[in-house]
């Protein structure tokens, strides 16, 4: 009786394993295809032809993700007519790297590692992304809001601290973050 008890707990684990990765791919792809249109309503025009630089951070535990969504970028770039976007990659541990990156995509973390990004942005115009739309109370400017719809969430304080003004298209299409002492 005990095997079996252990065996259909195995296979409900391997379900639900099976069900967040996809969840996960499912996610990055929609953040693939909105990510760059995003960043071409935000990112001020560039002054040369050298593309945009986007790092991808991330901890160990997402460094697969992070992969995927590298590719799945590359291709979604590649559709964007008049957009260049040169993509970087970098551990949490290693961020410094990315300290000429115009935006930074953030896959989920601990408090401590977002209060280190943020100050190594500091008031940088950088765009900050993020995979969860929990991160935007840490001062992600952007991530998508998931319902009935998918939408652009956009935090207009960090955008704004950092001097990043958004096009109106975005900001009418876009859900706003308000901060929890803000409401």
């Amino acid at each position: 009786m005990k095997s079996i008890h252990n065996g259909v707990l195995a296979i409900l684990l391997l379900f639900s394993l099976l069900w967040g990765e996809s969840s996960d791919f499912d996610m990055l792809k929609v953040h693939s295809k909105i990510l760059p249109r995003i960043l071409q309503m935000s990112l001020p025009a560039p002054s040369d032809t050298a593309p945009e630089l986007l790092c991808l951070l991330y901890d160990p535990i997402d460094a697969e993700n992070a992969y995927i969504f590298a590719k799945l970028l590359n291709v979604s770039v590649r559709r964007a007519q008049g957009f260049e976007l040169m993509i970087k990659m970098a551990s949490y541990a290693h961020m410094q790297t990315c300290m000429d990156a115009q935006a930074l995509f953030l896959f989920d973390t601990n408090p401590s590692t977002l209060r280190a990004v943020r100050k190594m942005v500091g008031e940088r115009p950088v765009f900050v992304a993020a995979y969860s739309a929990q991160l935007l109370e840490e001062g992600a400017d952007y991530s998508l809001s998931i319902g009935r719809t998918v939408q652009p969430y956009l935090n207009l304080k960090t955008l704004a601290n950092k001097g990043i003004i958004p096009k109106p298209l975005l900001l009418r299409i876009s859900k706003i973050y308000v901060q929890k002492e803000e409401r």
